[in-house]
């Protein structure tokens, strides 16, 4: 596992998940040159025969309302089934194709890395403004009652001693 963030740390670490490699965490502005230390350890890992396959769990960003945990896998890389417009085997590589892929991996890595960064801070200001707007209409709405309250008591105290008065005129 490799964690990036400290909850995410905590987290593993609660559920005695061994961590190989942690990152402190992108930040509020993540930048695709932050993102790309992590994707070369997964690169190299993956590239070394570490890993066979390594999924990514992150926050996905459906709407301001809705947000989902997610999990993709990102190694190896699932071909694509829709292939229109893409001519067959008319290809020449140059260099080798594996030197490509050498190159392109991390970038490609760094990608998918940086578009789930991107996601899960978005998700997380998502569900932050959400929950600031409930807190402020709790706070207006307990305001609301709380004034409600006050200015009955207050007039039942008006009442009270307008009675009182009247009461001590009629006694006279």
């Amino acid at each position: 596992m490799v964690s990036v963030g400290r909850k995410g740390r905590d987290a593993m670490r609660r559920a005695r998940v061994p961590i190989v490699a942690h990152f402190t965490g992108f930040g509020d502005r993540a930048s695709f040159d932050d993102i790309l230390p992590l994707a070369r350890l997964i690169s190299n890992e993956y590239a070394y025969g570490t890993y066979n396959q390594v999924h990514i769990i992150f926050t996905r960003f459906v709407s301001t309302l809705v947000q989902r945990a997610d999990m993709v896998q990102l190694l190896p890389i699932r071909p694509s089934t829709d292939t229109r417009g893409i001519p067959g085997a008319q290809f020449i590589f140059e260099p080798e194709p594996a030197a490509v892929l050498q190159e392109l991996l991390p970038r490609y890595l760094g990608t998918r890395l940086y578009q789930a960064a991107l996601e899960s801070c978005a998700s997380f200001f998502s569900s932050q403004m959400v929950a600031m707007k409930n807190a402020t209409e709790n706070a207006d709405e307990l305001i609301d009652d709380l004034t409600l309250s006050y200015n009955k008591a207050r007039q039942a105290n008006i009442t009270r001693e307008l009675i009182e008065i009247a009461s001590g005129a009629r006694a006279r």
